[in-house]
């Protein structure tokens, strides 16, 4: 004998499904309350490209780029970039020097570039380079 193929309409609880349709909506009333939109940025805070120095960018690097975490980096602190070659011949260049933070977050790291600073970093980037940011001391 064949199994019946025949599916057997399953209703949901009454209270199962509102507590569904409650727990939805609370995670949306979460999740669109912790964005944070323009009311919630400061603000004596300049745009960006007013911020920038004269005849320079804001070059955003994904963090995914660095060969290491950025930890305790904040707007306002400078670096300087070493570029690393792993393999047979291992070498390191510094490419980039006393490069402002304009910005960051968990993706991605704006800095104030010059033209050359900027083609170095993408230049080691693109040729398969570790690159290596290093936090200047303020002493």
């Amino acid at each position: 004998m064949l199994p019946a193929l025949t599916i057997r309409a399953r209703r949901i609880p009454r209270l199962r499904l509102l507590s569904g349709v409650a727990s939805a909506g609370l995670l949306a009333i979460g999740v669109l309350g912790s964005v944070p939109g323009p009311a919630d940025r400061p603000a004596h805070v300049a745009p960006l490209a007013q911020r920038l120095a004269p005849a320079s960018w804001g070059f955003a690097v994904p963090t995914t780029w660095f060969a290491v975490p950025l930890t305790d980096l904040h707007v306002g602190d400078r670096i300087d970039v070493l570029s690393l070659r792993a393999g047979e011949r291992p070498a390191a260049a510094a490419i980039a020097f006393d490069l402002e933070v304009m910005a960051i977050d968990e993706r991605s790291l704006v800095i104030n570039v010059s033209a050359g600073d900027a083609t170095a970093i993408a230049t080691a980037r693109a040729g398969g380079q570790l690159i290596v940011p290093l936090l200047r001391s303020t002493r």
